[in-house]
């Protein structure tokens, strides 16, 4: 990680990224840069973390100017670790997660996982990983999409052990991200057991 004081990172306004709070730091992605800012909320120091070199490869504009996946990444938390989530969905059948492993050493894990978005038909956005270890994702469709409703998203769990989807039946309320541009916040759940905590 380097310090940030050296280059210049302007706050623009725009599509957001979203943003991690982990370790006591606040992350983000810089798009123009291809870097996660990092600021670290004890300290107020600013840092960069530079993305996995394959970043570049899979977010290159293609040979017609368009940029080769449905929407710009993200930064979500897998695990208690900062994760870069692309949909690629609109061209591929596929999602690709890239996972901070070891912070220190910058290591990098990919993970590709088949995307269940029919292709065209919408966009997928990952909102975390929850205590099961699930990764969840919710499912935007476009309208007059065959087969499914037209209204709020649909949501998944994800294991990344098994590579299986599981559908949790659950009904957003109808000001929760359901127009585009307004984020939809991850929503913990927990299992009744009457087995005490202690």
């Amino acid at each position: 990680m380097e310090a940030i004081a050296d280059h210049d990172y302007e706050i623009q306004n725009g599509r957001s990224t979203g943003c991690v709070c982990l370790n006591g730091a606040i992350h983000w992605i810089h798009e123009t840069q291809k870097v996660i800012v990092v600021f670290d909320v004890k300290e107020e120091t600013f840092r960069v973390v530079p993305l996995p070199d394959e970043y570049a490869q899979e977010f290159h504009l293609d040979n017609h100017g368009h940029n080769r996946v449905a929407c710009h990444a993200s930064v979500v938390e897998v695990e208690g670790c900062v994760g870069v989530f692309a949909d690629k969905s609109l061209r591929q059948n596929k999602i690709v997660l890239w996972i901070l492993k070891d912070y220190q050493n910058l290591v990098w894990a990919k993970e590709t996982i088949t995307a269940v978005m029919p292709i065209r038909e919408g966009y997928v956005k990952a909102l975390g990983t929850i205590h099961t270890g699930e990764l969840a994702l919710a499912l935007h469709f476009y309208g007059n999409t065959p087969k499914f409703d037209d209204g709020p998203p649909k949501l998944l769990l994800y294991d990344m052990e098994s590579k299986q989807y599981r559908i949790l039946d659950f009904v957003f309320p109808n000001n929760m991200g359901v127009a585009r541009g307004i984020p939809m916040k991850l929503i913990a759940s927990y299992d009744d057991s009457i087995v005490p905590l202690k």
